[in-house]
């Protein structure tokens, strides 16, 4: 329990005294707990989406150097098995694991990263709201002594309370993209776009909500200039991965008159 408390007190924040969000500040304190739970590197990353087509990657890790800039010369993460992994599952996934599937050398990321002085470690995938995806690993230099139960059990502890600094990171990335991290649409304005986002024309939303085509039109022109997208199409992938929509919450207000 003493290594809990420890954890909770360097990760948990306040929110009652909520700050700006720094990401020096998240590398110092995930070092930290690195250290804590029996690891000597770290590697926190995120994938935004900005667009259906581009996202915005934010990584945070002490790993040797060498290796990171070898991984984003050579264009790593397109074959990375760890990255695919975490993509197609929530199961953490032991690096050893990959050392026994009949991967070519030159394509097995663990044994390129060997290569740079990095060992064994444990991946966490990591989710969030918005189509964020992101991981955490934890691993030791090449030759060290074997990862303990306790450091896997720790580090998996550890992933469920970082998971809560992705929305943050999140939030850095759509004000640096778009200047402000949810744009203000009327409640009008957002259920005309969930219904575009059904494949209901201007007519069709129109009969459902119980005003003129017009108006509808008008929500959606609105709309897309808040979004600064160029169709109603782009509108609603900008309005959904912004959280301007957000389904579950517009559904209960969908198909009743908006007074």
């Amino acid at each position: 329990m003493q290594l809990i408390d420890k954890i909770n007190a360097i990760l948990i924040k306040d929110i009652e005294q909520p700050r700006e969000f720094d990401f020096d500040a998240l590398s110092k304190k995930l070092a930290e707990v690195t250290d804590i739970i029996g690891f000597e590197h770290f590697l926190f990353a995120v994938s935004v989406p900005v667009t259906v087509m581009r996202a915005e990657n934010v990584v945070l890790t002490n790993q040797p150097l060498a290796w990171r800039q070898f991984y984003e010369d050579n264009e790593v993460m397109y074959f990375d098995q760890v990255v695919l992994h975490c993509r197609n599952s929530m199961l953490p996934l032991q690096w050893q694991s990959l050392l026994a599937n009949e991967i070519p050398d030159d394509k097995n990321v663990i044994k390129l990263a060997s290569d740079f002085g990095l060992g064994d470690g444990i991946t966490i995938p990591l989710r969030a709201n918005h189509g964020c995806l992101g991981l955490i690993s934890f691993s030791n230099r090449k030759g060290a002594k074997k990862i303990s139960h306790e450091s896997t059990i720790l580090s998996t502890y550890v992933s469920s309370l970082v998971a809560d600094y992705i929305n943050d990171i999140r939030n850095h990335v759509c004000e640096k993209q778009f200047g402000q991290v949810k744009s203000s649409l009327t409640l009008r304005e957002q259920i005309c776009l969930a219904w575009v986002a059904e494949g209901k024309s201007s007519w069709e939303v129109a009969q459902i909500i119980g005003c003129s085509e017009r108006t509808v039109n008008f929500h959606i022109q609105n709309a897309s200039e808040k979004l600064n997208a160029f169709s109603r199409t782009q509108a609603v992938s900008k309005a959904l991965l912004t959280g301007s929509i957000e389904p579950m919450l517009v559904y209960g207000s969908v198909g009743k008159p908006v007074p």
